[in-house]
């Protein structure tokens, strides 16, 4: 079998909820620190084409090793209605079951945006 050349690869993992969004949320900072929320876990990636030509054959958004400044400010915002809410308020002050919910509304995110990077409705980096 031949070895893998880095030029062969055509796609990377992209983090959905990267650093600077985490960094950001006092809510997700919250969760973290009660070990509820990972970045690194696998419900948090999202494989996606390097190369802008096959993300459009694809029909999908391309990688994007730091994501375009609206991708970021978009999350950020969502991830701030929830914490707003009573569950996310509830959640900061430590009460169980609303920990639980404003996890489960954050994970409900994950997924949209999942699903919006796979169909092409939501880019992470410019056209090329």
């Amino acid at each position: 079998m031949a070895a893998i050349e880095v030029d062969d690869v055509l796609f990377d993992a992209q983090l959905i909820i990267g650093p600077s969004i985490l960094a950001g949320s006092r809510l997700l900072i919250h969760l973290q620190a009660w070990g509820e929320f990972d970045i690194n876990t696998s419900t948090n990636w999202l494989y996606l084409p390097i190369e802008q030509e096959f993300a459009d054959d694809l029909g999908c958004a391309r990688y994007a090793g730091e994501p375009i400044e609206s991708y970021t400010q978009g999350m950020l915002q969502q991830l701030a209605a929830i914490e707003a809410s009573p569950d996310g308020q509830g959640a900061l002050e430590g009460d169980l079951g609303s920990t639980v919910r404003a996890l489960e509304a954050a994970r409900m995110l994950q997924e949209a945006v999942k699903v919006a990077l796979n169909h092409g409705d939501l880019a992470l980096a410019y056209g090329s």
